[in-house]
């Protein structure tokens, strides 16, 4: 089954949802971009168009899905 897996890059973000409330974790962006060499851009991600996508919270193991309609800010860890 390892070789059915889509390669991605997590990115440590934090996400401020639209009540407000912070959330720091991971995000997957697809680990290459077509119009540029390496993975994709947060903001390439941010307007593709599927709407769902898995967020792994700080200090947890197992990913929650997230709607991108509901993200008001996106912000990336340094």
């Amino acid at each position: 089954m390892e070789s059915l897996k889509v390669p991605t890059h997590s990115l440590e973000v934090e996400i401020r949802y639209f009540d407000e409330r912070p959330l720091k974790g991971r995000i997957f962006v697809p680990a290459f971009a077509q119009n540029h060499d390496g993975p994709e851009r947060a903001d390439e991600w941010i307007n593709r168009p599927e709407e769902i996508f898995p967020f792994v919270a700080e200090g947890e193991s197992g990913a929650k899905l997230l709607n991108k309609r509901y993200v008001v800010v996106l912000a990336l860890e340094s």
